[in-house]
């Protein structure tokens, strides 16, 4: 099983107003997010953040928001996180995600961090609690720290693009 986590945690501080709550497409961000999780097939799908999984450290980043969704949700499953602010990934590039998952603890596309999955496991809430009890807050510290498989990409997708600030999003919105 594996369900999924649209990281809503971040303090929006050069956007200048919460991601989560932008609209796209007719919805607030967050919302899109996770039909877009639905769409990939996922039967679950939750928020990190104030409206769900709240942080047990805030202002930590998203490693903060992973931790707190891991201890969260059931043991041994799979759960796949995507940032609140990736409005342009879609369920193809989701499901083909989840389509290769195997037993290793992360799972993700080479040369990007999100979206993810990893495998919840007693190591791998450690390895994330002691990050964060070290602010070590650089999600490639966790990837060397566990077993990986590696998706290939054909070419360079804007679907990987993030939106931090308001040029961003006034350039992204109506796509």
């Amino acid at each position: 099983m594996t369900a999924g986590v649209v990281l809503c945690g971040g303090q929006s501080s050069r956007m200048g107003q919460n991601k989560s709550e932008l609209i796209y497409k007719g919805k607030p961000l967050k919302a899109f997010m996770r039909s877009v999780l639905l769409d990939a097939g996922l039967d679950s799908v939750y928020f990190s953040g104030p409206d769900g999984i709240a942080d047990e450290q805030s202002g930590l980043g998203p490693l903060s928001g992973m931790s707190s969704s891991l201890r969260a949700l059931d043991d041994g499953i799979n759960v796949l996180f995507v940032p609140v602010d990736m409005p342009l990934l879609n369920s193809k590039l989701v499901a083909g995600l989840l389509d290769v998952v195997e037993d290793s603890e992360v799972t993700r596309f080479e040369g990007q961090h999100f979206p993810l999955i990893l495998k919840n496991t007693k190591k791998v809430r450690q390895i994330l609690t002691k990050q964060l009890e070290d602010k070590q807050l650089a999600i490639h510290q966790l990837f060397e720290q566990l077993s990986q498989k590696l998706v290939e990409l054909e070419g360079q997708s804007v679907q990987f693009t993030n939106v931090n600030t308001q040029k961003e999003w006034q350039a992204i919105k109506n796509n």
